[in-house]
C-alpha cells in the first residue's frame, strides 16, 4: 500500500505524501519511523495538505517525532488547518485562544472559531462553547448556550447535564 502511495506521491498526488507519513507513524507496511513520518508530513504541509498540517500541529504540542515541544508552533500549523476548514484544527485553535496557549488570549476569536468546529460535528466545541456562554455571571447568555447544545443532547450524556444545569442555574436567577 504505501508503494503505490510514494507513486501517487512522486506523481503529484498531495494527499499521498501525509498517507505515506501516516504509514510511517505506524509502521504499516514500512519499518516504524516517527522521524521519516514527520519528513513526509512537513513536504505535506508545504504542499498545502491541510491533513499534513494539522498532524503536525499535534506533534509539534505534543513534542512527538523528535519535533520540540513548540505550542507557539503548534498553533500556527492547527491555523492553516483550521483556515482550510479541518474541524479539528478549527477546535484546537478555539480552545488556544481561548486559553492563550502559544497564542495571547483571545475571546472573542475563541468563540468564532469554536462555533466553527461546531458547526463541523465537533462535539467537544459545542460542550466548551456552551460553558463558555455560561462563564460570566453578569452576562450569562442561556439561550446560545441551550441552542449549541440542542443538535447533541440526545446522544451525549455531557450534553444533556450541561442542559439540566443550564435549566437549573435560569430557573434559580431573579
Amino acid at each position: 500500500f504505501c508503494l503505490l502511495l510514494q507513486k501517487a506521491a512522486i506523481g503529484g498526488v498531495t494527499p499521498a505524501l501525509h498517507n505515506i507519513g501516516n504509514c510511517y507513524a505506524d509502521g504499516k507496511g514500512v519499518q516504524q519511523s516517527e522521524k521519516n513520518a514527520v519528513l513526509y508530513y512537513q513536504a505535506a504541509d508545504e504542499a498545502g495538505d491541510h491533513f499534513a498540517s494539522f498532524t503536525l500541529g499535534t506533534w509539534y504540542y505534543n513534542g512527538k517525532g523528535g519535533l520540540p515541544a513548540d505550542h507557539k508552533k503548534a498553533v500556527e500549523l492547527q491555523m492553516k488547518a483550521a483556515q482550510r476548514r479541518h474541524p479539528g484544527a478549527m477546535f484546537n485553535v478555539g480552545m488556544a485562544l481561548f486559553l492563550g496557549d502559544g497564542v495571547d488570549k483571545d475571546k472573542a476569536n475563541s468563540i468564532q472559531w469554536l462555533r466553527h468546529a461546531a458547526e463541523s460535528g465537533v462535539v467537544p466545541a459545542r460542550l466548551n462553547l456552551a460553558k463558555i456562554y455560561l462563564e460570566d455571571p453578569l452576562a450569562r447568555q442561556f439561550d446560545e448556550a441551550i441552542d449549541i447544545l440542542q443538535p447533541i443532547v440526545d446522544k451525549n450524556d455531557a450534553a444533556r447535564e450541561l442542559l439540566a444545569e443550564i435549566q437549573r442555574m435560569r430557573s434559580s436567577q431573579p
